[in-house]
């Protein structure tokens, strides 16, 4: 999701450089009681801390050194709720910024750097649609696996509001175009596609193709002032949410991102991090695919150099055992003992549906949950669905795993083995429990890692679909 911008992307251009090359910000809250600030800036998609400012005998904060910092995005955080602010490091990095606590962007304002006293006074102007923006930005969050197609309407109207503060910040900055602010500016842009009726759903769909295809037109990869600002972040994890639809649809975007992140000469390997990291993400679980391909098209392809022989033999790793593990994939087996010690395999039933719980017993998570599933096994016993507990403790520590389930009066299969409990959570891409399996009556991976309401949606739709075809 394309984070709101405006705190982040209203600037000026600085007619005059000062000669010294001696940091000096000197900063003046009023009404803030700690003696501690944090100072940070923005590198590979995430604020960075640098290093905490203690208050000085002026009662000012002072961030100073001997040398520069690179240019680019730095902010301020308050401590204890973490409050902040940005500001810009350019050639110029002697100002000050007063403000005031709470309310820090109400009142801030810059002296001695035109380009933050643009910006904040930007802030104030635009500062009143922020409640409006971040209320959007918890729905979709919240939204995006109860709800997608409301999470998709409000991420339009965010982008909306997004493309209209570009416009207004376009205003100010555009007189001054060799000015980092107007570069910002112009990297939080959208393209713009040639006027369509959008009732016409063949002229819509052209429009939508415009916009993927040129999508990153405007951020030059190469640039270290937008390495160092959250803009080109923004705008890949903006492209990968529009092409969540299907596995093929999100690779070929994946595909698209990477064309740009590979002309990126020293700066590719920091953006490369900054996707894999989001496409290592558990949810949406369709990322998976994605994340697959790009490890396996890119770094087992030897299109990535820079990353060491070890990691790179690491990663492949991960990713073939990622693959072996996608939806629509046959579930690995593995022999387990029951409570008598017979050996049974755990996909040994014919079942419609089979329910794969993995756990530890004593997990605090896995005992909190065990209930739920108790209660979705006996609403489904006779409905062909079956559930199969695979204890993931191992040596020892094994046949507590039956004490454990004989407490809770497990009616289910409930297996476990004190070699292969260790090994499932191996052998399963397990790095921790509860988790759910859901398999087809062919034993093929139809999801995983469920929550039990999902587990139970998707039952329900996997039978329904049977009643159907009767």
């Amino acid at each position: 999701m394309r984070l709101i911008l405006f705190l982040a992307t209203l600037f000026f251009f600085v007619d005059e450089v000062k000669s010294t090359n001696i940091v000096d910000v000197q900063i003046d809250v009023a009404g803030y009681k700690k003696d501690t600030i944090i100072f940070g800036s923005y590198f590979g998609g995430e604020r960075k801390e640098i290093h905490p400012v203690i208050r000085s005998n002026d009662g000012k904060f002072h961030i100073t050194s001997g040398k520069l910092f690179p240019e680019g995005m730095y902010y301020v955080q308050f401590l204890p709720n973490g409050d902040y602010f940005e500001f810009i490091f350019d050639s110029d990095q002697q100002f000050v910024i007063t403000t005031t606590y709470p309310g820090i962007l109400d009142k801030i304002k810059c002296s001695g750097s035109a380009e933050n006293e643009l910006f904040f006074q930007c802030v104030s102007i635009i500062n009143v649609n922020r409640s409006d923006a971040d209320k959007k930005i918890k729905m979709i969050g919240l939204l995006q696996f109860r709800d997608p197609e409301r999470a998709k309407e409000l991420q339009r109207e965010l982008d909306m509001l997004n493309e209209t503060v570009v416009q207004q910040q376009s205003y100010f900055t555009q007189r001054y175009p060799n000015s980092i602010s107007h570069k910002y500016v112009v990297a939080s842009s959208l393209p713009v596609p040639d006027e369509y009726n959008f009732q016409d759903t063949i002229e819509r769909k052209k429009a939508d193709q415009y916009v993927r295809t040129h999508y990153f037109d405007n951020i030059d990869f190469n640039d270290g002032q937008l390495l160092r600002s959250p803009y080109p972040y923004n705008m890949i994890q903006s492209y990968l949410n529009m092409n969540l639809d299907s596995p093929d649809q999100l690779i070929a975007a994946v595909d698209h991102i990477m064309k740009f992140i590979m002309r990126a000469n020293d700066n590719k390997k920091v953006y490369f991090a900054f996707l894999a990291r989001l496409l290592s993400s558990d949810r949406p679980k369709i990322l998976e695919y994605a994340h697959v391909h790009l490890l396996l098209s890119y770094v087992q392809g030897g299109k990535t150099p820079w990353i060491s022989k070890a990691d790179s033999t690491q990663l492949v790793s991960l990713a073939i055992q990622k693959e072996k593990l996608l939806v629509g994939k046959p579930s690995p087996d593995l022999i387990f003992e029951t409570k008598d010690g017979t050996k049974k395999s755990i996909l040994a039933n014919d079942a419609r549906l089979t329910v794969l719980y993995f756990g530890d017993y004593n997990c605090d998570a896995c005992q909190e949950g065990f209930s739920g599933l108790l209660e979705f096994s006996d609403y489904f016993k006779d409905k062909n669905v079956k559930v199969v507990g695979i204890c993931t403790n191992g040596g020892d520590e094994y046949k507590k795993c039956f004490k454990y389930a004989e407490a809770f009066h497990v009616s289910f299969d409930f297996l476990a083995d004190p070699v292969n409990g260790r090994k499932a959570k191996e052998i399963f891409n397990l790095p921790d429990t509860p988790v759910l399996f859901l398999l087809d009556k062919d034993k093929t991976i139809l999801a995983k890692r469920l929550a039990l309401p999902e587990l139970y949606k998707i039952v329900s739709k996997e039978l329904e679909k049977d009643k159907s075809n009767e």
